[in-house]
């Protein structure tokens, strides 16, 4: 018997936002090289700072990219866990062997600040280790991690809890003018 689970990310907003704020980055960072073309003294840009705006340019955009629009797809079988990873037609696997797997952990990979969301991951570890989710709420990661601990007799770890929701103040009523 064998299952798989994937975990498909890309979703039309994101899609769009994606390729608006990245072409305001490309259109931010040619202003910026045509800007400069001429330094104060009317020297040219250097060609050594004109690449390196295109190698971050690139660099963004290619990093937004995975984070936003890969493709995992965990393979399931007594034999094996694989994770099979899909971005801008590069496929690559990762095979975990049953008798080599000896945990599943989940831990916290986002949220540190206050401002952040809070996210999970779920590690698979054996002979390597190896992130099967990564930036998913505390409830999925920890009910694949349950399963898979389960399915393959092995164990499985939660480090951490999530904080719970803030506490709201009671609401009060005002009643004016206050008497």
């Amino acid at each position: 018997m064998s299952c798989s689970y994937t975990i498909d990310k890309a979703a039309w907003g994101a899609w769009l936002f994606f390729v608006v704020w990245i072409s305001g980055w490309t259109i931010g960072t040619a202003g910026i090289a045509l800007g400069y073309s001429h330094g104060e003294n009317g020297e040219p840009l250097g060609s050594t700072t004109f690449w390196m705006l295109v190698f971050i340019d690139v660099a963004v955009a290619l990093i937004a990219s995975y984070v936003l629009f890969n493709r995992r797809v965990i393979r399931v079988t007594k034999m094996a866990l694989t994770l099979e990873i899909y971005w801008l037609g590069i496929h690559k696997r990762h095979v975990f062997p049953a008798s080599e797997i000896c945990l599943f952990r989940q831990w916290q990979d986002g949220g540190k600040d206050e401002d952040s969301f809070v996210t999970w991951a779920l590690e698979v570890q054996g002979s390597s280790k190896r992130n099967l989710v990564f930036r998913q709420a505390y409830d999925s990661s920890f009910w694949l991690g349950k399963l898979l601990a389960a399915y393959y007799e092995t164990n499985f770890l939660a480090e951490g809890q999530p904080t719970p929701p803030r506490e709201r103040l009671p609401r009060v009523e005002r009643r004016w003018p206050l008497k």
